[in-house]
């Protein structure tokens, strides 16, 4: 009876450690952002996998950080070098009025979050994971606010 009592917890013992590697890599394993589980975006893509944003154009649009008398810098554009936008079709749309062309942390995380996908994401917190936007097929059209307004909106006319 010891024998096999002392066999028994061993095994317990097992399957507990076991179980608990196992759930080590379970948030590992998982897509990212986590956040999409919440607003059920990967829950409504598994139940239709056609759901990835093939053949959609987003028109994204961020303001300028910096104006000098009114005039936007530039600093709108997305950073394609990201390694979540690395694969991305983003076009920039550049009506010619912004001297400085710099790159903006908000749009390219804007950005990541609607077209971003990376295979091999790696984060110190929760290891490797693959990150998969809300629409990773879709294209992006990266545009500043008030060249949207003045050259879009005002005219009445799709952006080119």
């Amino acid at each position: 009876m010891q024998e096999t009592f002392s066999t028994t917890k061993k095994l317990w013992i097992t399957a507990l450690f076991f179980a608990l590697s196992i759930s080590q890599n379970l948030f590992a394993a998982q897509k990212q952002p986590a956040a999409f589980y919440e607003t059920s975006t990967y829950q409504l893509r598994q139940s239709d996998p056609n759901l990835t944003g093939e053949g959609v154009t987003i028109y994204s649009i961020c303001r300028s950080q910096e104006y000098i008398n009114g005039i936007p810098q530039g600093d709108f554009f997305c950073d394609t070098s990201h390694s979540s936008l690395a694969q991305s079709n983003i076009t920039f749309i550049e009506n010619g009025n912004s001297p400085l062309n710099q790159l903006s942390t908000h749009a390219t995380a804007i950005a990541s979050i609607l077209v971003g996908y990376d295979e091999n994401a790696n984060n110190e917190a929760i290891g490797d994971f693959l990150y998969e936007s809300a629409a990773p097929q879709a294209a992006i059209l990266n545009g500043e606010f008030w060249d949207f307004l003045i050259h879009d909106i005002f005219k009445s006319q799709l952006p080119e």
